[in-house]
């Protein structure tokens, strides 16, 4: 019986968990901050194996998406203006 790869990316249920330190890097902030946002109960989702904290490559994505700030149609219109 062949076993499911969970960090091939062509695998619909591929899980890449990254540590705080990779997280922190892509992000670019501290691991420090990433420790104070989860006391927080902000920013990425994070997996607990055992004592480690880990991230999937999924939940920085959306974390990132859900933060993006977008021009605003007023701000349109004026730099359409200049």
């Amino acid at each position: 019986m062949p076993t499911s790869n969970l960090h091939d990316p062509t695998n619909p249920v591929s899980l890449e968990l990254l540590p705080e330190t990779e997280v922190s890097e892509i992000l670019g902030i501290s691991t420090g901050t990433l420790q104070n946002w989860r006391v927080r109960r902000f920013g990425p989702p994070y997996v607990k194996v055992g004592r480690l904290v880990r991230y999937t490559r999924e939940s920085i994505v959306h974390f990132c998406a859900s933060r993006t700030v977008g021009a605003t149609d007023k701000a349109n219109r004026q730099s359409n203006a200049i």
